[in-house]
Parts: C-alpha cells; sequence; structure tokens
C-alpha cells in the first residue's frame, strides 16, 4: 500500500513538472528542430525540447559557458554542440516573430532575447563571450500566465548578417528558474549603411488644406537633472548615469546601471519600448531624474 502511495504522489509531481514547460516553436528552436528530425544525434532532447529548464539571471547566474545551449542538464549535452554545420538554421529577416507554445503556462517575469556577436565563432562553444549581452528584445510578464501560444516582434539590429545564434530565456515568476531556448538563424547580408538609390522628384502637388496649430509641448520642469542629451539624439552615446530630456513628457531620465543600461540604446521609431517615459517597458532602462 504504501509503495502505491508513494508511486501515485512521485507521478504527480512529474506530471506537475512535465507539463509546466515551454519552447520556442517559430522559427525553430534548436531542440523543436531535433524533434522534428531536423537536427540529428541530438539525444534525450527530442522527447521534451519543452524542458530545457536551469538556473535564473542571466548572464550573472544562470547555465556555466559551455553548456548555456542545454541549461547546464547533462540529459540534453547534445545542444552544447557548436560548429559551423552542426544544427539546422532558419532564413530569418531582421524584423522578426518569436512564437512560444506552452504546454501549461508559468506566471512569468519576462522574455529577453539576446545574439551572438558580431564577427562570434560558430565553431567554438557557446559561452558569454558570444553574445552581445544586452537583450535586443524584452517583453514584461507581469507575474500573468501567458496563453499557450504567444508571439513576440522583435527588431534583431541591422549590423547582424549570416549565421547567428539566438539566445531566448523566459524567466518564470512562480519558480527560481528560467527556460533557455537557442535558435540558430541565418540573416541577410547588406550593408544597412549603404545610400539608398536615387529616387525621382515627385510630382507636385496641390498645397494642403490649412491644418489647426500642433498642441504645445509641455513646458521642460524647473526641476530637471542637467541633461546630457535631447532624447533621441545621440542614443548610441547613452551609458549609465547618462541624464536625457524627454520633450514628450517634459521630465528627464537617468540610465540606469549595468546591467540595465544597455536598454538605454535601444531605440528607434518602429521599436520605443525602452524609450523614456513612453515605452512599456522604460522603467527597466531609465529612472525619473529631478534636483
Amino acid at each position: 500500500m504504501k509503495t502505491g502511495i508513494l508511486t501515485a504522489l512521485l507521478s504527480g509531481i512529474a506530471s506537475q513538472t512535465a507539463f509546466s514547460h515551454g519552447y520556442v516553436a517559430e522559427p525553430f528552436s534548436r531542440g523543436l528542430a531535433c524533434r522534428e528530425g531536423l537536427n540529428e544525434d541530438c539525444g534525450a532532447i527530442v522527447w521534451e525540447p519543452q524542458s530545457i529548464e536551469g538556473e535564473d539571471g542571466f548572464p550573472q547566474f544562470g547555465p556555466q559557458d559551455g553548456s548555456i545551449a542545454s541549461a547546464g542538464l547533462q540529459s540534453f549535452a547534445p545542444l552544447n554542440e557548436q560548429s559551423l554545420e552542426r544544427w539546422y538554421k532558419t532564413e530569418i529577416e531582421h524584423h522578426i516573430n518569436f512564437r512560444w507554445h506552452f504546454t501549461a503556462p508559468h506566471a512569468s517575469k519576462d522574455w529577453r532575447y539576446f545574439i551572438t556577436k558580431d564577427h562570434w565563432n560558430p565553431d567554438q562553444p557557446l559561452t558569454r563571450a558570444s553574445f552581445d549581452l544586452s537583450p535586443f528584445c524584452v517583453y514584461e510578464g507581469a507575474m500573468k500566465r501567458p496563453p499557450k501560444s504567444l508571439t513576440h516582434h522583435c527588431m534583431i539590429p541591422e549590423s547582424k548578417a549570416g549565421y547567428h545564434v539566438v539566445l531566448a530565456i523566459w524567466d518564470v515568476g512562480d519558480t527560481v528558474n528560467s527556460f533557455y531556448n537557442t535558435i540558430d538563424v541565418i540573416l541577410p547580408e547588406g550593408d544597412p549603411g549603404q545610400d539608398p538609390e536615387p529616387t525621382p522628384d515627385p510630382e507636385p502637388t496641390p498645397d494642403p488644406e490649412p491644418t489647426p496649430d500642433p498642441e504645445p509641448e509641455p513646458e521642460p520642469n524647473p526641476n530637471l537633472c542637467d541633461v546630457d542629451y535631447d532624447f533621441p539624439d545621440g542614443f548610441k552615446e547613452y551609458r549609465s548615469g547618462t541624464i536625457v530630456y524627454q520633450p514628450k513628457t517634459g521630465s528627464s531620465y537617468q540610465c540606469r546601471p549595468f546591467p540595465y543600461s544597455g536598454y538605454c540604446q535601444q531605440w528607434s521609431e518602429g521599436s520605443n519600448q525602452f524609450e523614456p517615459g513612453i515605452g512599456s517597458a522604460w522603467q527597466l532602462a531609465w529612472e525619473l531624474c529631478q534636483k
């Protein structure tokens, strides 16, 4: 009888553990590509691509260098093999949707996306030195359980071309662990700094209808800190401690210390989640600054 009770308890615990997991379904994560037969000699991951779970806190903590792809799990160690030809790769564009599939979701802190550095070595094991350690895309989870399928739209830096590895991390909120998914991708070659082809002068258009005067911008706050830039001027130079004036709010903001300072440089018209005082995740990057 005792054996039967113990077996039932262990079965219940294993069931809860096995189903509270998830993986990147599009583009194929390395583990999912193993399950689908696109990668070979993968080991146990073919049975459970949703279970690549390890210590949270990357890059300060988390799996050791050389075992990032397996989240430090010995049972998934084949995922740590790394060479130019080892893994199936998906061709993607710099504007990309990452779709997660959850077997039964956890409360979620956030999702973070990292990518290998320009000129990284694809024939060496993945280490922290392989990656840009500021995520290029972050989505907040607000400690809620996501639906079974969830898509994040991200913009990969234009400097990335050819073979790269994306590291997608799901930081859960109800355990001390995170889920680590590596995604092998090929990005289009090209020089994003190239001058565009000249275009012919447009046909003259009739004078536009008069429009009402725009709403006045907010008056600057007299308690503003001494600012280094008017946002977004010089945003690629923003560092920890940089102070900017945000004309949309009339306030000044200071870039947070490392490891959050990298977010301060991440801005474009189409991807403004870290824009001070405005973006959906601005508080990850900035603090309101007043005298």
